[in-house]
């Protein structure tokens, strides 16, 4: 049986209500459970108890396992109830329909302080985002990884189909074009994320379902009309921002997919920005201008020995698949990673001073067009490229535009508050140097 871990259901807040009344938290309630469990099978005679593990215990807690009589007998004598009352409250809360009161839900979108910046030439501006770790001399990202699972929020059981129909309409797109559909991959799904000092950001990640992307971190599916229960509906991102927790800045998005992405601004060697036209193979961005490589993290191709995380082999991968650009990912800068707001994905920001020259970066995504074009099973992300000049003026210029992705206004102010020639003035999580 696949593990649970539903933080936020019906269960898991019955529960964290009558540990708290004891003064506990629900690691602790798990864990006087298992004594009371040893306690009671060293009373039946038996020499050697089993014990499990408190992830086991809480699964039960949070509803995601079924939860055995005598476990049930463990929780009861554990908060000092009685067996009927313990049952009895879960009887009423089992027969609970989730409700959703969108007038009274609150969006991260809503809720947080936008990034502000400007520079000389460009008037203070917003973009739906949060910095943390933000350093000229170089955030430093750690990583620890969960062995779990992520899992959708509970109260909504056609999560699946949904999800399963988005990747359908997903992969057609794929066949129209005569392409091979790609197959579902799996993704980083960032839990939480705490700064610490010297510009550190403690990133815990599990895995996720790039379909889940579809659904909790897209426009499409966030603004999909779903039924609760009862004849209730909403949008999945109402369904989502039911179970947020406004005002925690270690989760500061929605409980979505909360994807992992690497976002690089090349800068070549004579001293210009490369940006970077997505084609058709990129749906919801196609002939859109972003950052020069944009790569979601894949914890089969992008992780080192240990199955850490691995920024250097994202990186050199977005440069090689996007501008067929051969690089040393290990001499990227990170500056800072980004919460956005928006659709909740965490994105790390880096600047790579490139050896190539402009001109060998557009002969080099030139050839990936040519080869995609003669052999259409190929996909090819990146289908132009544009070269710009790091100066205030020249940014904001280019600004006036709106063909552009968010982020590659985010990248170019980076690159700019990198030179001392712009400013953040605020949606910084944390000091920054």
């Amino acid at each position: 049986m696949k593990k649970n871990n539903f933080k936020d259901s019906l269960l898991a807040r019955l529960h964290k209500d009558l540990a708290g009344k004891k003064g506990w938290d629900l690691d602790r309630l798990a864990e006087e459970m298992q004594k009371e469990a040893v306690k009671a099978q060293g009373d039946a005679g038996k020499s050697q108890p089993l014990r499990v593990g408190t992830a086991y215990v809480k699964a039960m807690l949070h509803g995601g396992r079924q939860m055995p009589d005598r476990w049930q007998v463990a929780a009861a004598n554990a908060l000092g109830m009685s067996l009927v009352d313990y049952q009895q409250l879960r009887k009423i809360t089992i027969s609970q329909k989730p409700t959703i009161r969108v007038s009274a839900l609150v969006l991260p979108i809503d809720y947080w302080p936008h990034l502000r910046w400007r520079s000389k030439f460009t008037a203070p501006r917003k973009i739906a985002a949060r910095l943390y770790g933000l350093s000229k001399d170089g955030s430093k990202p750690v990583f620890s990884v969960i062995p779990e699972q992520w899992q959708r929020p509970a109260g909504f059981s056609g999560y699946t189909k949904l999800r399963d129909d988005a990747w359908q309409e997903f992969a057609a797109n794929f066949v129209r074009m005569k392409k091979e559909p790609p197959n579902p991959k799996p993704i980083w799904h960032v839990r939480r994320l705490t700064s610490k000092g010297n510009s550190v950001v403690e990133l815990e990640v599990l895995q996720a379902d790039y379909r889940d992307i579809l659904v909790t971190g897209d426009y499409q599916g966030l603004n999909h009309q779903v039924e609760i229960g009862q004849g209730q509906k909403c949008t999945v991102r109402e369904w989502l921002a039911s179970y947020w927790n406004p005002g925690d800045s270690s989760e500061p998005v929605l409980p979505g997919a909360r994807q992992l992405v690497v976002n690089l601004m090349v800068v070549t060697r004579d001293g210009f920005a490369v940006l970077s036209r997505q084609g058709q193979d990129n749906p919801e961005s196609a002939d859109s201008w972003c950052t020069s490589t944009s790569t979601v993290m894949n914890p089969k191709i992008d992780s080192d020995s240990r199955q850490i995380p691995d920024l250097a082999r994202a990186a050199s991968r977005g440069c090689k698949e996007e501008l067929g650009m051969e690089t040393d990912g290990t001499s990227v800068r990170w500056l800072t990673v980004a919460a956005g707001l928006k659709y909740g994905s965490f994105t790390l920001f880096g600047v790579l001073e490139s050896s190539w020259s402009k001109e060998e970066i557009l002969k080099s995504v030139c050839r990936n067009v040519v080869k995609a074009r003669r052999n259409r099973a190929l996909v090819c992300e990146v289908v132009g490229v544009e070269f710009l000049r790091v100066t205030d003026e020249e940014i904001a210029n280019r600004l006036k535009s709106h063909d552009y992705r968010p982020y590659l206004e985010l990248g170019l102010a980076l690159l700019l508050w990198q030179k001392g020639e712009a400013e953040f003035i605020e949606g910084i999580a944390d000091s920054h140097s």
